[in-house]
């Protein structure tokens, strides 16, 4: 499979959204990772021009008072992922990818129960040890994934997420990886980050410390070969995705190859 990389949007910033159609219309980028927030309205003109576009869709997470693993939040949780597989069915859209979240683990698995049917479209995510707000989340080591998905769901694989696990559970971090890949990842989600922080970051690539020549070896292992990017983005244009881009494929030439 050829290598594939995306870029990702919130959905709100309509202004972004409409710059990152002109990027897949010029074929820098191969698709968008779309983040749809709760509130959004999408157009039917919106709508007509995301259905001519390769598309992943990312449900709304914690930070917009989604968690499947927890109890408080279950009929807000369950209506947000239903109406992200609604937009997928809408927009053709190839994926949507589900935080593993924070909370409680058979809370979590009773709720991705109710979307068992959706297996092949459902990925989940898996998340640091600590959430920003240093709350524990599910999914953060192979045997945590394992555990929550009984669902057989598919797996988008953040390797800043895995990092930043490792540090708080104290695990060499390339061990950690080593086994989520395993599990034959369908997109990978790359950014830089530090070895010295547990809490999650997105740095411009190159600028952490991460290990871009093992990263590029544990892409390998898996036949599916989606890279979204997660930098950082300083103003509301694309300059930086695009400098990332670039940075990550001299890192990836012999995936790209």
């Amino acid at each position: 499979m050829d290598t594939t990389f995306g870029v990702k949007v919130v959905a709100e910033n309509e202004d972004l959204l409409f710059k990152s159609l002109d990027l897949i219309d010029n074929g820098i980028f191969g698709y968008i990772e779309l983040l749809v927030t709760p509130d959004f309205t999408f157009t039917e003109e919106l709508i007509d021009k995301l259905s001519n576009v390769k598309l992943i869709l990312h449900a709304p997470h914690e930070n917009y008072g989604v968690d499947i693993g927890r109890a408080e939040k279950k009929d807000f949780t369950i209506k947000s992922i239903k109406r992200s597989l609604k937009l997928q069915e809408q927009l053709g859209a190839d994926y949507v990818i589900i935080h593993c979240g924070t909370g409680d683990l058979e809370v979590a698995r009773e709720n991705l129960n109710m979307f068992k049917e959706y297996s092949d479209l459902i990925l989940l995510e898996n998340m640091p040890y600590f959430g920003i707000n240093w709350e524990i989340c599910l999914g953060y080591d192979a045997e945590s994934l394992k555990n929550l998905n009984i669902n057989d769901f598919g797996l988008c694989f953040d390797f800043g997420h895995a990092i930043k696990a490792s540090l708080s559970i104290r695990r060499n971090y390339k061990e950690l990886i080593s086994e989520f890949m395993d599990f034959n990842p369908n997109i990978f989600h790359i950014s830089d980050g530090k070895l010295d922080n547990e809490i999650d970051e997105h740095l411009n690539i190159g600028e952490g410390q991460y290990d871009f020549g093992f990263i590029k070896e544990m892409t390998k292992k898996s036949d599916k070969k989606y890279f979204t990017l997660e930098t950082p983005r300083h103003d509301n244009t694309l300059e930086e995705d695009i400098r990332n881009l670039m940075k990550l494929k001299e890192f990836l030439d012999e995936v790209v190859k």
